[in-house]
């Protein structure tokens, strides 16, 4: 049995000092499975409001794609700003995604918005 094996135990997780950041670890992770079931659920409204079924498939794309863009940077990002400043900005960026798919008066601008959010989501999910 190595050392790494032998000194890792579930209960750890649940410390004072460890709790924190597995807690953090879970949100992060647990943002971009709850975009997606939200975002699933209301694109038949969205859809009818801004006429947007012919682009229904690419709500979900363009947040995969900065997610999966923004993820592969996520650990160049810490390096150079620092893991807390970060996860700031990503969490930042995935908010201003929010505001402009919330806002949005057609489907470009939609689209746009779960872009923005994909990239936020990536850098949280990543940086978790």
């Amino acid at each position: 049995m190595s050392d790494v094996s032998a000194g890792a135990k579930w209960g750890e997780l649940f410390t004072p000092e460890a709790l924190p950041k597995f807690a953090l670890a879970i949100l992060g992770t647990w943002l971009t499975a709850a975009d997606t079931l939200v975002t699933i659920t209301m694109m038949p409204t969205v859809a009818r409001e801004i006429g947007g079924f012919l682009w229904f498939g690419w709500t979900v794309a363009a947040f995969v794609l900065g997610s999966i863009l923004a993820g592969a940077t996520s650990g160049r990002l810490a390096m150079r700003s620092g893991l807390r400043n970060a996860l700031l900005l990503g969490g930042l960026v995935y908010a201003v995604g929010c505001g402009l798919s919330a806002l949005a008066p057609g489907i470009g601008v939609f689209l746009l918005g779960r872009a923005v959010q994909g990239i936020g989501g990536g850098w949280t999910s990543g940086l978790c």
